[in-house]
């Protein structure tokens, strides 16, 4: 691989393992800040009980007609979850530190 990867490891207790790959660097790109170039999925919430909890969740989470759907919607939104949005993700970029 010409330029790396990196393994990510999120919420410990659930232990979501993430590869992060750097595909491509511009050498004319002038923003001083990187950028998701693509990407897919949602990402877990804390402490949705790995796998089989996060397929749960995502199942009731997307249907508005589960009698459940409410409180997990409030419970995820108390959690900081959101649906995958590149452009969300590429404005947050902006707004890190980097040295």
């Amino acid at each position: 691989m010409k330029y790396g990867k990196l393994d990510y490891i999120y919420d410990l207790g659930d232990y979501w393992q993430f590869k992060i790959i750097l595909e491509k660097v511009t050498d004319d790109y002038n923003k001083g800040y990187p950028i998701l170039i693509d990407g897919a999925n949602d990402a877990p919430p804390e402490d949705v009980g790995g796998i089989s909890g996060f397929e749960y969740f995502l199942k009731i989470y997307n249907n508005p007609d589960n009698p459940e759907h409410q409180s997990y919607t409030v419970w995820a939104n108390s959690q900081g979850f959101r649906k995958f949005d590149i452009d969300h993700i590429n404005v947050m970029l902006k707004f890190i530190k980097y040295k």
